[in-house]
C-alpha cells in the first residue's frame, strides 16, 4: 500500500435532478373543477341579470313615487299613488290585479305586501275617497310610507290573492 490513500471524492459525479413536473396538461380532475367553476359563475351571473330585469320596475316606480311626492294637491297625489301601485301590481303579477276595487284592492295590497305592515282601513278609505275626488283629509306621510314599503317588499300574489283578482273585477 502506498502511504497516501486516494480519496474517491474527486471522482464522484454531480447529482442529477429529475426533470421538473410540468404544470400543464392538468389531470382530468382539475379540468372538471375548472368546468364546474365556470358553469357556477355563469349561472350566478345569469341569475343576477334576470333578478335585476325582474325588479327594474320597482326602481322605476320608486323614482316615480319620489316625483309624485312633490304633487301639490292631495287629490293628484292620491290618484297618482293609486295608479302607480296598480301599474306595479300589474307588472308584478301579470294578472288583472290592477282592476280590483274597494275591499278586494285593500286586501290585495295587504296580502301581497310581503314584510310591509298592512294599511289600516281608515287610511285606505281616505286615500280612495281623495283619489276619486272627495274633499277629505289625507295622511300623505302614511300613504307615502306604505307605498314605498309595498313597492320594496311586495311579492307575486298567492293563490288566495289571485282569487280576488279574478272574481272581483270592475264592472264594465
Amino acid at each position: 500500500m502506498t502511504g497516501e490513500a486516494e480519496t474517491p471524492i474527486p471522482q464522484l459525479a454531480d447529482i442529477h435532478l429529475p426533470e421538473p413536473v410540468p404544470g400543464f396538461p392538468w389531470a382530468p380532475g382539475w379540468w372538471l373543477v375548472l368546468a364546474l367553476s365556470i358553469a357556477i359563475v355563469a349561472l350566478a351571473a345569469w341569475w343576477l341579470h334576470q333578478r335585476a330585469q325582474r325588479n327594474r320596475y320597482r326602481q322605476q316606480a320608486a323614482g316615480e313615487l319620489n316625483k309624485i311626492d312633490q304633487a301639490r294637491s292631495d287629490q293628484h297625489f292620491a290618484s297618482a299613488v293609486n295608479q302607480l301601485l296598480r301599474r306595479a301590481a300589474l307588472q308584478a303579477s301579470g294578472t288583472n290585479a290592477a282592476a280590483l276595487t274597494g275591499e278586494s284592492w285593500h286586501q290585495y295590497l295587504c296580502q301581497s305586501g310581503g314584510k310591509t305592515p298592512p294599511l289600516d282601513r281608515a287610511t285606505f278609505d281616505q286615500w280612495q275617497a281623495v283619489a276619486y275626488g272627495a274633499d277629505a283629509k289625507l295622511d300623505r306621510d302614511a300613504l307615502l310610507n306604505f307605498a314605498k314599503q309595498w313597492l320594496k317588499y311586495h311579492r307575486e300574489p298567492t293563490e288566495k290573492n289571485q282569487r280576488f283578482a279574478t272574481t272581483n273585477r270592475r264592472p264594465g
